[in-house]
This record gives structure tokens, sequence and C-alpha cells, in this order.
């Protein structure tokens, strides 16, 4: 999640979100690892399920190499995407695997803050990148 959330920073997390499976595009969530279950990730939610992804971007849009993400599972994304071992790599995450959503990075001290949903730049960026295809 580098550059938004280092290895060593402290946050501050909410689990109802997660438990209630009401997690929306541009929350950043703490997740049990689909590849390790002993170790937790870091990451963005870029899709819910229903949102077509390609390349690991969401888009509303029907384009040849789309897959759909399914029932119960959310496509994450870690927002150093050229340096990120994601959904990219282990396909949909099921939302069981969610353990809470970030809301605050509470450490180091100079950067203490909200944690910002990106889902709206996500979604204009991606509305771009299609243009531009």
């Amino acid at each position: 999640m580098e550059p938004t959330i280092r290895t060593n920073d402290i946050v501050l997390t909410e689990h109802i979100t997660t438990m209630l499976n009401r997690t929306k595009r541009g929350d950043v969530v703490i997740a049990k690892s689909p590849t390790n279950p002993r170790s937790y990730i870091c990451k963005r939610v870029t899709a819910v399920q229903g949102d077509k992804v390609r390349k690991g971007l969401f888009t509303e849009f029907q384009c040849l190499g789309t897959k759909q993400v399914p029932k119960g599972h959310v496509w994450l994304e870690g927002d150093n995407r050229s340096n990120s071992t994601d959904s990219s790599s282990y396909g949909p995450v099921p939302q069981a695997l969610l353990r809470g959503r970030v809301l605050l990075k509470v450490w180091p001290l100079n950067e203490v803050g909200y944690i910002r949903s990106r889902a709206a730049s996500l979604r204009k960026a991606e509305e771009a990148r299609v243009a531009d295809t």
C-alpha cells in the first residue's frame, strides 16, 4: 500500500463494515492473505461483486479480456500497482477474508490523518483509459 501506508505505520480500523459486507470501491482494508492464511495484507478495494475488471482496473464497460468479480468477492490492489502482489496475481478475494476497514493513520505522528476512499478518482482514471482504447 505504499506510499499511502508503509510497513511500520500504525492504523486504526473498524470491523463492522467488513462484517456486514458493506465494503465499497476505494476502501482500504485489512484482510487475511489468500495465499498465506497466517499473514495479513493491507490493500484498496478496486472492484466489488458484479464489477468487471480488466488488467486489475474497474470498468463498467464490457471489453475483450474482462472478468466479472463473483458474488461474495472483492478485487484488491495496492496503491503502488507496479510493485504490488494483489488480485492481479491471485484473483478475486472472498469477502470472508476481510478483517477491517482502515480509517485513520495514527503513526508516524507527522502523517496522522484519515485514509480517504479513492473511488471517484479510480473511476475517472479507468474511464479515461477506456476512452483511449
